[in-house]
């Protein structure tokens, strides 16, 4: 348990050092705490807990995602607006698991002294093959704090 606990922290530490860490919500179906490490302006992982009640049973989803980001869409004097694309997995209480393809758009707001922000929108085509097999799309609306 030493030797996990010790690499995790590791592993944080150098993310922090190396990458962009943001953390912050979004909505849709479901709605989700959402984290990115942005390691390069075109790459960058994120993860997403969602909590729901279906059923009658509270679940509980997750998915991460490799995000590809293009050059800006728009560029104007304070206003810039990044497109994205990408691949991941998601899992759920239920053990259903399937592969995601994320697509989105993405834009930062600097205030307050250079504190940073980024509001992004999203669609995912899901994917979903253990257990239950089928196709479905997410879509969330979100913003993360850029520490």
């Amino acid at each position: 348990m030493k030797k996990i606990i010790i690499s995790l922290l590791f592993i944080v530490i150098c993310t922090q050092l190396m990458a962009h860490f943001s953390l912050g919500l979004s909505v849709g179906l479901p709605g989700k705490i959402t984290t990115k490490y942005q390691f390069t302006e075109r790459f960058g992982i994120d993860f997403s807990l969602a909590s729901f009640v279906g059923d009658g049973l509270v679940l509980f989803a997750a998915h991460s995602d490799l995000l590809f980001y293009s050059r800006e869409l728009l560029v104007k004097e304070d206003l810039s607006i990044s497109a994205y694309g990408g691949l991941g997995t998601s899992i759920n209480t239920l053990l259903m698991a399937g592969v995601r393809v994320p697509f989105g758009i993405q834009m930062p707001i600097t205030f307050d002294n250079d504190h940073k922000m980024e509001v992004f929108f999203e669609l995912a085509p899901e994917y979903t093959f253990f257990l239950i097999s089928g196709v479905q799309c997410q879509a969330s609306l979100g913003a993360r704090y850029v520490f």
